[in-house]
């Protein structure tokens, strides 16, 4: 039997009806009403038929979110006991589903958050509340603390009576840990910045604006808080306006972190500063953050050292005392022009490879000495051809030399370690020869000084045997006249005798005086 829809079916039982008798249209009556009834059945049947299918729908797409979520779920009783739970609940927490089944949610929830989540429970158990939500802690299998944000919903019968409570919990340990690390960060960083002796600014790349200082800052600068954070860059910078952007903008890129500048104080004042600038990023914008220093001592002291440096470089090249500078092992290192000319070395290169160890002309105790560390003092005679020969350097002259040779260790004031060796060599070429020189003529004056002595004894013996003789002539005119010969000579001798003891004054003092 085929189906015949019941529509068709009504309308054609009122055709019929208009077509026969009384007694029959009473019959169709009640085959209609039956129709009728039959039809709301049918209805109510379908639309029954319609609920089961979305429920099971439902139901099924249920379980695919309970199962499949990544957050944890469970499902309570009015007791607080787990009903059901989901992998991702069982994985945050370490349980097995049938461990977890029938468990008390404060068998597993921290003790200090077990009060407020208890109270809030109560609350929905009593119909006070359809819901909460809250950051509470749970304890896992092993013990461990797990944060989560929790937020529960009450389930109600048809009488508003709750069944169960679903939690969903997502674990925020991670961003927690994140949020503290950055809490504690910008805490150490605010307490760095306020409380660094060092002095900081803040600074937006884009406008030069000092978006902060701290301390230091300001009393370096001079400027309260309030002003210079009112300031740019470039009321501080001595720059030309159109280079304070530029230079900011090269911090901004990364391609250079390091940076001079002259910054002027709220009295004026110009200060030398190193600055250390590096983007940051802050609240979605990058700005500068730089560390200054300030320099202003060590420029000028490189300065006084630059002018150190120059006048001692002069006094190296135009001292007339040879200089040479050697390290620990003896090789030359550095050698003035004084040192050349009295070597007869015509440029500096014809020093090359001159080991002061491998000189014959300087003593062994010199070297010793100079091995250990400790300054002397020598003498040395040079042979210029015979250097010339060995090789020791690449002197033009021939001939010696006569030099004094200063020698004194250079030492490193913070280590006390020997760097190197300062020898000094004056030539005493000239001073030799005339010492020589010297040394004949006071020869001589000694030779003449003992030959004036021998005269003056020479000469008084015969005076006396003349004086004696004029005594004894009977003519007293002629002996008159001897005896006065015989003054004059003896005035001369005793003038002779003064000089002599004059002389001999004279050249003691000019032996204590090195003189001769």
């Amino acid at each position: 039997m085929e189906n015949y829809p019941a529509g068709e079916m009504h309308a054609s039982l009122q055709e019929l009806r208009r077509k026969v008798g009384t007694a029959d249209r009473r019959l169709i009556d009640l085959l209609t009403a039956d129709l009728e009834a039959l039809e709301a059945r049918a209805r109510n049947a379908e639309e029954e038929c319609d609920r089961l299918r979305a429920g099971q729908e439902s139901e099924a797409c249920f379980r695919s979110i309970f199962e499949e979520a990544g957050i944890g779920i469970v499902l309570t009783d009015r007791d607080w006991r787990v009903v059901r739970s989901n992998p991702a609940f069982r994985r945050m927490l370490g349980y097995s589903a049938e461990e977890l089944r029938g468990m008390r949610i404060a068998d597993f929830t921290h003790p200090a958050d077990i009060d407020e989540n208890s109270a809030l429970f109560a609350e929905a158990v009593a119909g006070k509340k359809n819901g909460y939500r809250m950051e509470k802690r749970y304890l896992t299998k092993a013990g461990e603390i797990v944060l989560v944000c929790l937020t529960a919903t009450v389930i109600r019968d048809d009488a508003g009576k709750m069944q169960y409570l679903i939690g969903m919990q997502e674990d925020i340990t991670a961003q927690k840990q994140a949020e503290e690390a950055l809490r504690e960060s910008e805490e150490r960083y605010r307490m760095t910045f306020t409380e660094s002796r060092a002095i900081m600014l803040v600074v937006d790349p884009e406008t030069g604006a000092i978006v902060d200082a701290n301390p230091a800052a300001c009393s370096f600068y001079g400027y309260p808080y309030d002003r210079i954070t009112e300031m740019t860059v470039g009321d501080l910078n001595m720059l030309p306006a159109e280079e304070v952007p530029r230079e900011m903008q090269r911090a901004q890129r990364g391609e250079r972190e390091q940076f001079v500048f002259h910054h002027r104080l709220a009295n004026g004042e110009n200060r030398a500063v190193e600055v250390f600038s590096a983007p940051v990023a802050v609240g979605g914008r990058t700005l500068l953050y730089s560390i200054v220093h300030d320099i202003t001592r060590q420029k000028t002291l490189e300065a006084e050292l630059r002018r150190t440096g120059e006048r001692f470089k002069r006094i190296f090249n135009e001292s007339p005392v040879g200089i040479q500078y050697f390290n620990t092992a003896g090789r030359l290192l550095h050698t003035n022009r004084a040192c050349l000319a009295i070597l007869g070395v015509p440029r500096r290169n014809g020093m090359h490879g001159y080991n002061i160890f491998k000189d014959p002309f300087i003593p062994e105790l010199l070297k010793n000495r100079l091995r250990r560390g400790e300054g002397g003092h020598t003498t040395v005679t040079i042979d210029l051809g015979l250097a010339r020969e060995q090789g020791l350097y690449a002197t033009t002259k021939s001939g010696t030399r006569s030099a004094e040779i200063y020698t004194s260790p250079v030492i490193d004031r913070e280590t006390d370690a020997i760097t190197g060796f300062l020898v000094q060599i004056l030539d005493v070429t000239d001073r030799t020869v005339m010492e020589a020189i010297r040394q004949r003529a006071f020869d001589q004056i000694e030779r003449n000084m003992e030959q004036f002595a021998i005269l003056g004894d020479h000469i008084r013996h015969p005076l006396q045997v003349i004086q004696a003789h004029a005594d004894l002539l009977e003519n007293e005119e002629t002996a008159e006249r001897f005896r006065e010969q015989v003054r004059r000579v003896n005035r001369y001798i005793t003038e002779l005798d003064a000089g002599w003891v004059e002389s001999r004054k004279i050249r003691e003092f000019l032996q204590r005086n090195e003189l001769l």
